[in-house]
């Protein structure tokens, strides 16, 4: 994703935010207890937001050493988008839900487009690529079924933001513009 740049590695610490607020809330998610779980989308937002500008930020900035930095740009904004849904809808489930199934659902796509996009066959590729597939299946679950009682679709999500956390904060370790 990233071509090698002084300014760029240490941006990428920046952007492991978004990886660490990922971890954060998906352990919040299995941990907090049930009747607690509404108070977690302002604190879900409050990380989201400033991580989806900063990421937006550089990769306007610095687009020209960006590996496909226009798709990157999106996702940063369906992150600040994201942030902001869960600051509007806050105490509504079922809202919350199809947003979130919506969000993983373009995280996944935004995922698999990349793992696509890399020409040689590499960890990361193949990392990338599962997690897109196990995030696209959850996303589908969350947008078209209601049948499961909302404390394993929490799991759920909490094991997917877990996932998606673990693979961005692996992705800075092997990532290589080799790979493209």
């Amino acid at each position: 994703m990233f071509k090698q740049s002084r300014f760029l590695s240490s941006s990428r610490n920046v952007i492991s935010i978004v990886g660490i607020s990922y971890l954060i809330i998906g352990t919040l998610l299995l941990v907090i207890p049930f009747s607690k779980e509404f108070s977690l989308t302002p604190i879900f937002a409050s990380l989201l937001i400033p991580a989806g500008a900063i990421e937006l930020y550089i990769n306007t900035k610095y687009r020209d050493q960006i590996y496909s930095w226009g798709v990157s740009a999106l996702n940063s904004l369906n992150d600040i988008f994201m942030g902001l849904a869960l600051i509007i809808a806050a105490g509504n489930r079922l809202t919350l839900l199809y947003f979130t199934g919506f969000w993983l659902m373009i995280k996944a796509i935004y995922g698999l487009s990349y793992a696509l996009q890399m020409k040689k066959a590499s960890m990361l590729k193949h990392i990338t690529f599962v997690v897109g597939i196990v995030v696209l299946f959850v996303a589908m679950f969350l947008v078209v079924n209601q049948l499961f009682p909302y404390d394993k679709v929490r799991s759920l999500i909490g094991l997917t933001m877990l996932l998606l956390g673990t693979h961005q904060l692996l992705g800075f370790k092997l990532d290589d513009i080799k790979n493209y």
